[in-house]
């Protein structure tokens, strides 16, 4: 749970600075930043949970990559003058699976160094 609620607090904020670093992602309004944010913290967390395990680390990253890209890229056609490129839907997704890589990393390196002692 608390792996969900810290994506759902680093998600926007990646997509935020991710909106003002490039112009390749517009979106306008705060309120679109949140959803696509919060959008992308369900869908990673339900690709994460059941596939989190060791030895599937990359196999949980990319298809982690490919849901983000997928919701970054798709989800500008439900929401009023946002507007994500191609470029811009792999600069935003690549940021933030390279976070969550870490993340992961650590949840199954803490995990099994627990489960040790």
């Amino acid at each position: 749970m608390t792996s969900f609620l810290t994506k759902i607090i680093v998600y926007p904020i990646i997509i935020l600075i991710s909106n003002y670093l490039s112009a390749e992602i517009n979106y306008p309004y705060l309120y679109q930043i949140l959803f696509v944010g919060v959008m992308l913290a369900a869908s990673v967390h339900l690709i994460e949970w059941p596939l989190l395990k060791p030895g599937f680390l990359l196999t949980t990253t990319i298809l982690e990559f490919l849901v983000a890209f997928s919701v970054i890229y798709f989800i500008q056609f439900l929401l009023p003058g946002s507007y994500v490129s191609l470029i811009g839907t792999s600069i935003a997704s690549t940021t933030l699976i390279v976070v969550q890589f870490l993340c992961n990393r650590y949840i199954l390196y803490d995990n099994l160094t627990k489960k040790s002692n």
